[in-house]
């Protein structure tokens, strides 16, 4: 039991990262000009924090779709034993 407790805590810490992932990713693509400001960066970094912002946007689905292939996985594993 204290194995599923850990599994679901370690699928709630991937879930919130990933959601934290494309949220800050959409931040950095539509508004680089803020995120610039923010953080003290030259106003030319701004096209680089928006290829940023998709790679970041990227991960986080990346994240998501590992985590739902792996339970996909799990329940065919399931229903491979009689």
């Amino acid at each position: 039991m204290e194995h599923d407790d850990e599994t679901n805590h370690g699928n709630q810490l991937s879930t919130t990262l990933a959601w934290f992932s494309i949220a800050l990713g959409a931040t950095e693509l539509a508004a680089p000009r803020v995120v610039r400001r923010l953080t003290g960066l030259p106003e030319s970094t701004e096209p680089v924090l928006r290829a940023l912002g998709a790679r970041e946007i990227a991960h986080g689905i990346s994240i998501l779709v590992r985590m739902h292939l792996h339970e996909a996985s799990d329940v065919a594993e399931l229903l491979d034993y009689p």
